[in-house]
């Protein structure tokens, strides 16, 4: 029986890369069961060379301490793809480690998650003399960074139409895109919504059912600017309970433990199971990061945004607020004023809700694998049956 082989490369920046990826290999392996191999592998840490390999602890000290570098960076790159001219930036700090990959293990498609590593990836292909298919997978909701684009062949699922026209716009073909949604992992596929949602899910965490649940997240970074905005709502009376993920995060995790309030204040570590938090939930305070937006979506959680980091969760920030998907804080206690007002306006979250829902695509993953495959099928790598 021939085995289908994927190669995914991801990285924990951020976090929500390393979603996508999981998210993608499972779907993947559902869609192909035994017939497949997939592998995920950090294309900073595993992969790279000094710089580049300490690029995931580089890229948290400065959105946390210095988002106005990160903001230059991320303009000076926010360039159309231009062929060779720099390419050889990209082969000297990333190295010879992910062509090895390829060498190794022969895969049918190399999948990036990341932006600005589609031409590195795709000559990585080409230098192992390894026929596979380079596929990107876009976690931009609709501003897309314009790194994301290369002008090697490659295939693109996209979020939304905007981001489609987006790639559009610098030169990618219209048969090289596919729109299935962001992707999200398999938790949040067949979510129970709901009164009865939010019950069982709150007896599953051990949560109170008759308090007002506030669920926040500040990034894995926990930026000053992003514990200002949670200690103005902290400081808001609200007759509610607050629950701070921290992640893996233990810096952040001791400086909300010591947070003072009026409203009780719970950090979390890490939640394998972010989706029953989220349906125990009644409103969620995020940063705009595009991964968290697409599974408060669907779970049905009404969205208050705030401190969205310079680049690309600007970008997203803009494109839910304008689908009406989310309310937009500008300061600490503009957050704490729209949480208040959330607290006492069901209809207000209703609203919120419903046009969270519009945006949700809990089967987009199952459609980019499927694509996937369908493309190595095509090209004459696997068999059909």
């Amino acid at each position: 029986m021939r085995v289908v082989r994927v190669q995914i490369v991801s990285s924990r920046v951020g976090g929500g890369h390393q979603s996508v990826a999981q998210a993608l290999r499972r779907a993947l392996e559902r869609a192909a069961g035994p017939r497949i191999q997939v592998w995920v592998d950090d294309l900073y840490t595993e992969l790279g060379r000094p710089p580049l390999s300490g690029f995931p602890a580089t890229y948290a000290l400065v959105t946390r301490r210095f988002p106005g570098a990160w903001r230059f960076f991320y303009d000076v790159t926010n360039r159309p793809p231009s062929g060779p001219r720099f390419n050889w930036i990209g082969d000297v700090i990333g190295g010879p480690s992910l062509k090895n990959l390829v060498v190794a293990r022969r895969p049918d498609a190399v999948v990036t998650v990341l932006p600005g590593t589609t031409g590195f990836a795709a000559r990585s292909v080409l230098r192992s003399g390894v026929p596979a298919n380079i596929e990107v997978v876009v976690t931009d909701w609709a501003d897309v960074h314009l790194g994301w684009a290369s002008t090697f062949p490659a295939h693109y699922t996209v979020p939304t139409e905007n981001a489609m026209h987006t790639l559009l716009s610098v030169g990618i073909g219209r048969p090289e895109i596919d729109v299935h949604g962001l992707l999200v992992r398999e938790q949040f596929v067949q979510v129970e919504r709901g009164p009865a949602g939010k019950r069982h899910a709150r007896e599953r965490l051990g949560l109170p059912q008759d308090r007002f649940l506030i669920l926040a997240m500040v990034g894995t970074e926990g930026s000053p600017e992003a514990l200002a905005h949670l200690q103005a709502v902290a400081s808001t009376p609200l007759d509610a309970d607050i629950l701070v993920v921290c992640g893996r995060n233990r810096r952040l995790y001791r400086l909300v433990k010591n947070m003072k309030g009026v409203n009780p204040i719970m950090p979390m570590g890490f939640v394998e199971q972010i989706a029953d938090l989220m349906v125990a939930s009644d409103v969620l305070l995020t940063k705009t990061g595009g991964v968290t937006l697409a599974e408060a979506f669907c779970c049905d959680l009404p969205v208050l945004a705030f401190d969205p980091l310079p680049g690309q969760e600007e970008g997203n920030a803009r494109y839910i607020v304008a689908c009406g998907a989310a309310e937009l804080a500008t300061r600490p206690a503009h957050l704490a004023s729209l949480t208040a007002e959330l607290r006492w306006s069901p209809a207000r979250r209703a609203v919120l809700a419903e046009n969270g829902h519009k945006l949700a695509a809990p089967g987009a993953a199952t459609a980019a694998a499927r694509s996937i495959l369908a493309r190595i099928q095509k090209a004459g790598e696997w068999p059909a049956s």
